[in-house]
């Protein structure tokens, strides 16, 4: 039974429904058209930064020879304003807030976990997807893969993990629709029978976190991912035990933008990592789970640019 205990709710019973069945969830217009525009806006500022002039590759002025999606310097953007004003919108941190209390903080049906009830979230900052179209560039989607160890899952066997983050999300700044929009491909409802499939398949794949579904013995698996629509300014929110990938073709002429946003439940290990994060930024170094040795980071901004609910969810406050 779904719970949603709020009474100035944005989330419908109806929505929570279909995320509890699918784990999967789209939020449409959470961002207006002209946030979208200013987040582009941004994005394209900062590429024009590193070198890249995001109309000049569009058009073909200006020739890419370096990967862009998996190892460009658009990967190490972090904390850059236009990113922070994105990520600490007040209404995904109240969509986010919803979802998560409305079902990992009830530890109902099939969400159980470890942690102790909590009823606050805090931001993991994450990184953007600035992918060219085929035209420009060919590099392929990811492939299918678990951001979750499906035989240790809390990682007991390997010192447990650095933060729990039970749902995965991010704002599209453009519109992705069909299995050539170069975006999100998910095996809905797969949250609810991850134990039984994992029970009779000893594949493994990894010890960490990050687990491939790539083997033969996942390809049936793998024909059942399908497209998650996403229109520009959408909030898409998928359970962390949900395989995912994404397309492999990108058709059109234009980019696929995304910010890739986290919500943690604000738990004893989530805090923990966040105030390591948080140390992280204002060293301009960047985030724990992205470090890399003594590079610098992107941040443009000083805090008191925040107001005080964005600051509690930094743990400034």
């Amino acid at each position: 039974m779904c719970m949603n205990i709020f009474q100035n709710k944005l989330l419908t019973d109806e929505q929570i429904k279909e995320f509890d069945k699918n784990g999967v969830l789209v939020i449409e217009n959470v961002l207006t058209d002209e946030e979208v525009e200013s987040a582009r806006n941004g994005l394209h500022k900062q590429l024009l930064g590193f070198g890249l002039d995001h109309n000049k590759i569009l058009s073909g002025e200006q020739i890419i020879t370096d990967g862009c999606r998996i190892k460009g310097k658009a990967s190490r953007i972090f904390y850059n304003k236009w990113k922070m004003d994105v990520h600490l919108n007040q209404k995904v941190y109240e969509y986010m807030k919803e979802l998560l209390l409305a079902t990992y903080s009830t530890k109902r049906d099939n969400y159980k976990h470890p942690y102790e009830k909590f009823t606050d979230i805090i931001a993991y900052i994450d990184r953007v997807c600035w992918r060219l179209p085929d035209i420009i560039k060919h590099e392929g989607g990811l492939l299918c893969h678990l951001d979750r160890n499906p035989f240790d899952p809390y990682l007991t066997k390997h010192g447990g993990l650095k933060k729990w983050r039970p749902i995965q999300a991010f704002i599209s700044l453009t519109d992705q629709y069909g299995s050539n929009s170069g975006g999100l491909k998910v095996v809905k409802g797969f949250h609810n029978k991850i134990d039984e499939y994992f029970k009779n398949n000893c594949d493994v794949e990894g010890g960490g976190e990050f687990y491939r579904l790539i083997s033969k013995s996942h390809s049936l698996l793998n024909k059942e991912l399908q497209p998650i629509n996403a229109p520009k300014g959408s909030l898409v929110c998928w359970d962390n035990r949900l395989p995912h990938a994404t397309c492999q073709y990108l058709e059109g002429n234009d980019t696929r933008e995304v910010v890739y946003i986290g919500w943690l439940p604000k738990t004893e290990l989530n805090i923990k990592y966040c105030l390591n994060q948080l140390k992280n930024m204002q060293l301009n170094k960047a985030p724990p789970a992205y470090e890399d040795g003594d590079e610098i980071s992107d941040k443009d901004w000083h805090e008191d640019e925040f107001t005080d609910e964005q600051k509690k969810m930094l743990l400034m406050l």
